[in-house]
């Protein structure tokens, strides 16, 4: 071990030679200088005996101070410090490959265009490591054990550019403090882990001015921590992306705060990231402030539990600035917006798993819910999962608009008369939107949907949703009624009222095309169907990105929405209408289109081949099975002398996820007689198919019976038969063979012609023929 004496340096220490790189900076001869003192290999450990002071002159360009690669270059502080004071005129100071120990602080300061770069640097039981500059902080696997203060402060201002870039660092028991006079932050693949009772890693940028352009973490983790993880104050810009908050105890997992500066606000995107196994008085992620645009998206917040909120706690108001252009398309202006999330098992104090709090404070404010799954949260004073309050309070029109679009809340617990799922308060002039949103909960007397105060100018519009377990209570205790309520295309499989009214009021509420279990006074328009005939299936994987509940084949739902539909997709995704009509709730069934495929010629006394064919929307394959009925109808043929007349059915089953086409045959038998009887012909129509299936064209074939004595090869269409040896132009036997290129009638126009063709191929799905005979 080198001991480096304060009194008498030696010759080659480490302060002898940091003096004489100061004193030389100090010389104005030959200019700026660029300096760099290496430790040489097998050293091993420097020692301190006293602090040591290092004054780098106005002319040294740069100083790197250098341990050899894998040398285990280290300097023991010995409970001193270190002190770099730069002159107006260094540009860099830069450390690699050291480890620094037991000291009382290492420090770099003053520097008007400083630049610090620090490389496979490790700090153990370092009080305080204080890196000041004036430009940027470029810090690359940075070690931090035990107990480290890390401050890294940059003021960059005077040389546009600057910041802080943290990249590839861990820090174990070791709070991280950035703070930034403007420029960027970003912290890259780092590892916070416990930091005693201080937050892992504070950013601060000014409060009202100077303020950090863009803070960027990402691939990053902040866990075991027993006060909190992140917290982010004075970004105009904050990107948060693949990043982990786990296993915080404290006050919250990761918190961006900001005071509104100069007519300007914050925008932030959280994505990709994981927050679970937290326990904390606030939330895994808060928001405070002035907020201009926010997205949650992406994310997953689970085993969490907080006195507030289980997963994001919304503190904060969006705020009426100017719009500024964005930073990812995934924002949007004046909108907090919450998609793409999966939020399960979660606990809550006071509020949701994710709370709004008195957020509005201007119009054309907007907060959306899309496509997350929330599953087994509970709350003890409100809805499991959402809760928002303070909307359009005193205003006279609806122009904030709170929406749940395409979510699944499945086994919510809430607050008893508040809404198990989710929970509204101090509504008067805001926009309520629910569509495509399925919520499966277990039977009982509470709503799945709490609404509260929902003033004059308040609107609620609820269409194509599936409840399940409980439906929605709007209560008004001011005894004001709303001036909209929209109830559509929605399915109420619940005990009790599914649209329940507390208010000495008489709401307008306009229904169409709504199924209930239960009797609801303000939904006397809706259709009354048991369980059994509603015929929900259980919540699953039905394709698209969450879990929703299939009706079943017999439904009451299926193809029940006659009203053009209001919302042009389901849930997961499906264009409504999928069959005849749109189906009731959330999903639309996808059952297919049937279609006959063209008209054909037999010879009298053979057998008539009908193909049925059956195909589906690309993706998703035929769901639910379907019986097609066809009729027979007399033309210049007569039923009974020159064909055997029917009703015959074809079933088809559910093919989920098929590409192929399906293919059924019906056959009628036709009558031979005696003498020349000329040409007659009969219409076979597509009657009906069940379960919503489209009835595609054609619908209708006519099918021409030719004399016997007239014709020596087989008829022509789709498996006619005949007595030649089918030389002839006729087509194929009655067997399933492919589809001929001529026949009693061109293919149809349009996407049955492409699909005629398809059915000569080996593509095509055959299922069965059912042969037709009247009286057998």
């Amino acid at each position: 071990m080198a001991t480096d004496d304060g009194f008498d340096p030696a010759p080659g220490s480490l302060r002898q030679v940091l003096t004489a790189v100061g004193e030389e900076s100090a010389n104005p001869a030959g200019g700026a200088k660029d300096f760099v003192v290496q430790i040489a290999p097998g050293v091993g450990e420097i020692s301190l005996d006293t602090d040591l002071s290092v004054e780098l002159g106005e002319y040294a360009r740069s100083i790197a101070l250098v341990g050899a690669a894998d040398s285990g270059a280290s300097i023991n502080l010995e409970g001193y410090s270190i002190d770099y004071e730069a002159g107006d005129g260094v540009e860099e100071v830069s450390f690699a490959d050291l480890q620094i120990s037991n000291g009382l602080s290492f420090a770099v300061s003053e520097g008007t265009t400083l630049a610090l770069s620090a490389t496979s640097v490790g700090f153990v039981d370092v009080e305080a490591v204080i890196l000041a500059g004036e430009h940027t902080a470029a810090l690359s696997n940075i070690r931090g054990t035990r107990v480290l203060d890390t401050k890294v402060i940059a003021e960059p201002q005077a040389t546009p550019g600057g910041g802080i870039a943290l990249t590839d660092a861990v820090f174990d028991d070791a709070p991280v403090e950035l703070a930034s006079q403007g420029g960027k932050v970003t912290v890259n693949a780092s590892t916070f882990a416990g930091s005693g009772d201080e937050t892992a890693l504070e950013v601060w940028g000014g409060i009202h001015t100077d303020v950090i352009e863009l803070f960027s973490m990402t691939g990053s983790r902040v866990a075991d921590s027993t006060s909190s993880g992140l917290y982010v104050v004075g970004a105009k810009q904050v990107l948060l992306d693949g990043n982990e908050f786990v296993g915080i105890e404290g006050e919250f997992g990761a918190a961006i705060e900001t005071i509104q500066i100069d007519d300007a606000a914050t925008q932030a995107l959280v994505t990709n990231s994981v927050f679970a196994d937290n326990d904390m008085r606030m939330a895994p992620l808060q928001f405070a402030g002035a907020q201009k645009s926010v997205a949650v998206v992406g994310n997953e917040f689970r085993d969490n539990y907080s006195e507030q909120s289980g997963a994001v706690y919304f503190d904060a108001w969006l705020a009426e600035v100017a719009d500024e252009p964005l930073m990812d398309e995934r924002l949007s202006q004046d909108t907090f917006r919450f998609a793409g999330n999966t939020v399960a098992n979660t606990e809550s104090g006071s509020h949701g798993s994710v709370s709004l709090i008195e957020w509005v404070q201007h119009e054309n404010t907007r907060a959306e819910f899309e496509q997350n799954l929330f599953s087994g949260n509970s709350s003890i004073a409100s809805g499991g999962d959402v809760s928002a309050d303070k909307l359009g309070e005193g205003r006279e029109e609806s122009d904030e608009i709170l929406s749940f679009i395409g979510n699944t809340f499945d086994g919510s617990t809430g607050n008893p008369g508040g809404g198990q799922a989710v929970s509204i308060g101090w509504i008067d002039a805001a926009h309520l939107t629910f569509e495509n949103n399925t919520f499966d909960l277990s039977d009982g007397d509470e709503a799945a949907v709490g609404i509260q105060d929902l003033g004059s100018f308040g609107q609620v519009d609820v269409s194509h949703n599936t409840f399940s377990g409980g439906g929605v209570e709007v209560a008004n205790y001011d005894d004001v009624e709303p001036s909209a309520v929209f109830v559509r295309s929605t399915v109420f499989d619940t005990p009790t009222d599914p649209f329940f009214v507390d208010c000495e009021c008489s709401p307008a509420i306009e229904t169409t095309d709504t199924v209930v279990r239960s009797e609801s006074g303000a939904l006397p328009a809706a259709a009354l169907a048991t369980t059994q005939e509603i015929a929900l299936g259980a919540l699953g994987d039905n394709g698209g990105p969450l879990p929703t509940k299939l009706p079943a084949a017999g439904s009451v739902l299926l193809g029940a929405a006659l009203s053009a539909p209001t919302v042009a997709h389901d849930q997961r995704g499906v264009a409504r209408p999928a069959g005849s009509g749109a189906d009731i709730g959330a999903v639309e069934s996808v059952t297919g289109t049937v279609a006959l495929v063209q008209s054909i010629s037999v010879v009298e006394g053979e057998d008539a081949v009908i193909p049925v064919v059956r195909s589906a929307e690309a993706g998703w394959g035929a769901e639910l099975p379907t019986r097609v009925t066809l009729t027979t109808h007399d033309g210049t043929a007569v039923g009974g002398r020159d064909y055997e007349s029917a009703t015959p059915t074809l079933d088809f089953p559910a093919a989920p996820g098929a590409s192929q086409p399906q293919r059924s045959d019906v056959i009628v038998e036709t009558k031979q007689r005696s003498g020349a009887q000329g040409d007659r012909a009969f219409t076979v129509v597509l009657a009906d198919a069940t379960n919503g299936a489209n009835l595609g064209e054609p619908v209708e074939i006519t099918v021409t019976i030719t004399d016997a004595t007239e014709n020596t090869g087989p008829g022509t269409g789709p498996g006619g038969g005949g007595d030649g040896a089918g030389a002839g132009p006729g087509g194929a036997g009655a067997g399933q063979g492919a589809l001929p290129a001529t026949g009693g009638g061109a293919p149809a126009a349009g996407w049955l012609g492409g699909l005629a063709l398809l059915l000569g191929g080996a593509g095509l799905v055959w299922w069965r023929r059912l042969k037709t005979v009247a009286g057998r």
